[in-house]
């Protein structure tokens, strides 16, 4: 009774925590990213949700003694390095942006939270700026940074656009905005190192005990494949399946474009 009492308890707090953040996506398209921050992310009540979360999924793990079933604490163990992950960027990231115009060289960037000041350790320039717009329209396609930075005495050459970004010694610099004359541009900048390499190996470690999962002869899945029931109705499937992959296959009728 206890066991399942906790195992409900932990579901109900992921379904929250899914909640959340599904809401703070449409939060954030309405009214930004700062919005969301100040009053989702960097919120005390968020963090205990996240606390909440973590101290459920550990109690669970000794309730159920998943120490005899190692695909699913391992399972549960990298939902915990990713919280683990998150609680560092929390922490130890910084988030900010720079403002760089042609001609002048830049050192450090303002930082969001505080607006002070935080030192580069490489330097950085705008060599210069470009709007690409969808052939024959006005409609601005991509915004394009070409931009040389400076490390160990050399420099070197990159472009930053909205799908590639720009990424020099733990410093990540994303295009967000621009000078209205194109002689300038800013650039978010996000320095997180340690959150993202935790977070990224317990992504790797959730998909190892997936698969682990749907491996394993003693766990549902497994179970459920070798259920006579599915044995039937599962050459079906696999045709409805081709079916659709056939179809999908097929060439797509083009209409000629009109002068």
């Amino acid at each position: 009774m206890k066991e399942r009492l906790w195992k409900n308890v932990w579901v109900v707090l992921y379904v929250v925590l899914m909640g959340v953040l599904a809401i703070a996506t449409f939060l954030e398209h309405a009214y930004g990213t700062t919005f969301v921050q100040t009053h989702i992310y960097h919120a005390c009540w968020f963090c205990g949700l996240w606390g909440a979360l973590a101290f459920g999924l550990v109690r669970a793990c000794g309730e159920c003694r998943l120490w005899k079933r190692l695909p699913v604490l391992w399972w549960h163990g990298s939902l915990l390095v990713i919280l683990g992950g998150a609680m560092l960027t929390y922490l130890t990231g910084e988030k900010g942006y720079v403002h760089l115009v042609q001609g002048q060289e830049v050192k450090s960037f303002i930082r969001t939270s505080d607006q002070q000041t935080r030192a580069l350790p490489f330097s950085l320039s705008l060599d210069s700026f470009r709007v690409v717009y969808y052939p024959g329209t006005e409609a601005p396609s991509d915004y394009k940074s070409y931009v040389s930075y400076k490390v160990n005495g050399k420099w070197k050459e990159e472009v930053i656009s909205m799908n590639h970004i720009l990424s020099v010694k733990g410093y990540r610099f994303y295009q967000s905005s621009y000078d209205p004359d194109l002689s300038g541009s800013w650039l978010s900048v996000n320095h997180d190192p340690w959150g993202i390499a935790v977070t990224y190996a317990g992504y790797l470690c959730l998909a190892f005990s997936s698969l682990w999962l749907l491996g394993s002869r003693r766990e549902t899945f497994s179970r459920l494949l070798r259920h006579p029931l599915w044995r039937k109705t599962g050459l079906v499937w696999l045709g409805v399946c081709a079916f659709q992959l056939t179809a999908q296959a097929r060439p797509v009728s083009v209409l000629a474009r009109q002068d």
